[in-house]
């Protein structure tokens, strides 16, 4: 994929748009000119329609013409001491065997714990508090 200002090939994927009338677009952004562009989206996920408007509060009510499987992945943790990644990528290659599985991502997903973050326990803060 070529930037259409400045034909950097230095572009990533920012997200897909699901607009009113259902149709879709991939957008990118550039990362020479700082400029976003988007694409037509035939992605293999276009059936979902997730992205639909859905209000906090609403139920997400989706319509299959053959039965389906969600899977919920929640507390993921990714990037944490906790996270069980052959765990983790068990479940992946498990939804990815089922064409018709899906997935999503719910709770706390991934850890933004900087180098040499000192994580403390509960028990050990009360330790050190002498309670």
């Amino acid at each position: 994929m070529h930037c259409p200002h400045c034909a950097s090939d230095n572009v990533y994927k920012n997200g897909i748009r699901v607009r009113r009338e259902g149709s879709a677009k991939q957008e990118y952004h550039c990362k020479e000119c700082s400029k976003y562009f988007t694409v037509p989206y035939d992605g293999p996920d276009r059936s979902l329609r997730v992205l639909e408007d859905v209000e906090p509060g609403q139920i997400l009510d989706l319509k299959f013409d053959k039965a389906m499987k969600i899977h919920g992945a929640t507390d993921v943790h990714f990037g944490a001491n906790e996270h069980h990644d052959e765990k983790f990528q068990e479940f992946i290659e498990e939804v990815d065997a089922d064409p018709n599985a899906r997935w999503f991502l719910n709770g706390d997903n991934i850890e933004l714990i900087p180098p040499n973050y000192k994580m403390i326990s509960i028990s050990s803060l009360l330790t050190e508090l002498n309670l």
